[in-house]
């Protein structure tokens, strides 16, 4: 990391630290990360992902969090935008950021914090904002949209139309959890919510293949 760079992050520290102490910057609370529970997207509770899943990966999953985000999210708006705080020197264009907004806060999946939106769009110096209501989102994409909204905990049951789905993500948290008591700790809540069973699931898709092939 260069000199700039280096720069760069302090400053932005040193802003999140005074907008911390100001009260302009919340970070994500356990009613915050409850509200993220209700939803599940591609088998997985969306505060699994944000709250233990995003801290363990590299950075550049924002797009994909913060939709996750906005479907979990009552009366919000999913944004695109530059961050030009993060632009260096002879570049043209800022770093394309996700982000969603509610009720004049912004959050960030990044930061899993909330702040207000003046000091969000002052801290990063935002640009070339786009944004994107349900209304729009379901205009252009409602068959995933509902599917989204519309998939419960009932569906990852036994019997349940998803299950065989849990095959190719379950193994791969379980193994990521191992090392964090906490996380380990909500997983194992969801899965005894969905009534999981390493080998019930693995004999189901059996069955299905079995079927399929008239065996």
């Amino acid at each position: 990391m260069n000199i700039v760079n280096k720069l760069i992050l302090k400053k932005i520290n040193m802003l999140y630290s005074d907008g911390l102490l100001k009260g302009k910057i919340m970070p994500f609370n356990d009613d915050y990360y409850k509200e993220l529970s209700g939803t599940i997207y591609n088998t997985i509770p969306v505060d699994i992902d944000i709250k233990y899943l995003m801290p363990k990966f590299k950075p550049g999953k924002c797009y994909d969090r913060s939709l996750k985000m906005f479907f979990a999210m009552d009366n919000s708006v999913l944004v695109r935008g530059s961050l030009n705080y993060f632009r260096i020197q002879g570049d043209t264009e800022g770093v394309n950021h996700g982000w969603v907004e509610r009720y004049g806060f912004v959050y960030d999946p990044t930061f899993r914090a909330i702040f207000e939106k003046d000091y969000y769009y002052h801290m990063f110096s935002v640009s070339n904002v786009e944004t994107i209501t349900v209304d729009e989102y379901r205009e252009q994409n409602g068959k995933y949209y509902d599917d989204i909204k519309n998939t419960t905990i009932d569906d990852f049951k036994i019997g349940g139309s998803k299950r065989i789905d849990l095959v190719l993500t379950i193994p791969l948290l379980e193994g990521i959890a191992k090392s964090d008591p906490e996380f380990k700790a909500r997983l194992d809540e969801y899965l005894k919510e969905i009534e999981y069973d390493e080998q019930q699931v693995s004999n189901h898709i059996d069955d299905l293949i079995n079927k399929s092939l008239g065996i």
